[in-house]
C-alpha cells in the first residue's frame, strides 16, 4: 500500500493506478500497462590498462526498447482487433502515442511517448463456462523508441 506523504513531487512516490493510454488506434481504458522499459546491452571488451595489464572493459551498446503491454476488459470495441488485423494483413500500421501517469488529484506527472508502435500479438482471456470473471483482452506492442517528457 502507497503511503502518500507531503512534499516535492520528485521524492513522492505515485499511485500506480491512475494512467491513461493515448493512441488513436488503441485508446481506451485499460487496466494494466507493463513493459515501460529501456535497456542497454553490455559490450565487453579486453584491453591493455596503463600498467600493461590485461583487463576487461564493459562499455555501453545497443539500446533495446521492451514490447509493451495494454489490458483491458474485454468488451465490442474492435480497436485492438482491427489494428492487429491491419498488420496481418500487410499493412504497415504504425502508430505513435503515450502512456500518461495522473496525481490522485488528476494532474499529469507523468508521460511516456512510444513512437512507432505496431501490434505484435492480440489474445483474449480463455472462456470459462465456470467463470464468473470479466474477460481481458490483451495486446503487444512493439515500439521504436521511449522517451520520458515529464
Amino acid at each position: 500500500m502507497t503511503t502518500i506523504v507531503p512534499g516535492s513531487t520528485e521524492t513522492t512516490p505515485f499511485v500506480s493506478s491512475l494512467f491513461n493510454v493515448e493512441f488513436a488506434k488503441a485508446g481506451g481504458v485499460f487496466t494494466e500497462v507493463s513493459g515501460l522499459n529501456i535497456d542497454i546491452e553490455e559490450v565487453e571488451s579486453v584491453v591493455v590498462n596503463e600498467q600493461g595489464k590485461e583487463v576487461t572493459r564493459w562499455t555501453p551498446g545497443t539500446v533495446k526498447y521492451s514490447e509493451i503491454t495494454l489490458k483491458r476488459e474485454f468488451t465490442g470495441d474492435r480497436k485492438f482487433w482491427d489494428w492487429h488485423i491491419e498488420m496481418v494483413e500487410g499493412q504497415e500500421s504504425y502508430e505513435d502515442g503515450a502512456i500518461v501517469l495522473y496525481h490522485l488529484g488528476g494532474n499529469e506527472v507523468s508521460r511516456w511517448t512510444i513512437n512507432r508502435a505496431w501490434p505484435s500479438k492480440w489474445s483474449c482471456s480463455d472462456l470459462d463456462a465456470g467463470s464468473g470473471d470479466a474477460m481481458i483482452e490483451e495486446i503487444t506492442l512493439q515500439i521504436e523508441f521511449l522517451e520520458r517528457n515529464k
